[in-house]
């Protein structure tokens, strides 16, 4: 049973995050520009799933912090793992085969499970997430278009601040900072949608370019 993640706004009422709570929309502003920007109907099928599992893993946040409870812990933390599993793939594979691909999200899924486990390593899930991306972003900017890629890893940057520092200002603040981690986070999802499709739509050229 992994222990429940603490937050600054605990109001000592059946509902304990309402900020935390409604700052979960942002996810939805961001499937609703997604579905804007791209037809998801025709899209490929990994960015369908990623779509899919954004959906899950709102659904999932709105639940946890309007009722903190393991299901619904599990309901918001392993949607996010698969989302970030996905958007890590289909980074990755634009310029490396699938058996590479495969083995590197291998890596990249374990390294996560085993941060997530274990909190004496000095490093979180989110943080070796971020700098995994980014090292994925510059290796593919020579094939990629890196703008929505860095836009994603800026927005998720600022956010993963905010997430660190929300008990640390408790004392000052009392709403925390957890909701900006949801606010900003809704700008990640966005974009790294967009940059992964990007990706896969490039490999899809290189392939038939090559046949």
């Amino acid at each position: 049973m992994i222990e429940l993640p603490t937050y600054c706004e605990d109001y000592p009422y059946f509902w304990k995050e309402p900020l935390n709570f409604f700052s979960n929309f942002s996810f939805v502003f961001s499937l609703f520009f997604i579905s804007r920007k791209m037809k998801i109907a025709t899209a490929p099928i990994i960015i369908k799933v990623m779509v899919f599992f954004l959906i899950i893993f709102t659904i999932g946040s709105f639940s946890f912090h309007f009722h903190r409870s393991q299901f619904t812990h599990y309901l918001d933390a392993i949607p996010i793992l698969i989302f970030m599993l996905l958007a890590f793939s289909s980074i990755c594979f634009v310029k490396r085969n699938i058996f590479c691909t495969l083995v590197l999200s291998l890596i990249f899924l374990s390294a996560n499970v085993l941060l997530v486990s274990n909190r004496s390593i000095p490093i979180s899930a989110y943080q070796f997430t971020l700098a995994s991306l980014m090292v994925l972003i510059i290796t593919n900017k020579s094939l990629v278009d890196p703008k929505n890629g860095y836009l994603a890893a800026l927005s998720f940057f600022f956010a993963l601040i905010f997430r660190e520092i929300d008990l640390i200002v408790c004392h000052d603040l009392k709403t925390g900072t957890h909701f900006l981690w949801h606010l900003l986070n809704g700008l990640t999802t966005y974009f790294i949608i967009l940059y992964s499709n990007s990706c896969i739509l490039i490999k899809k050229d290189r392939h038939f370019s090559d046949i």
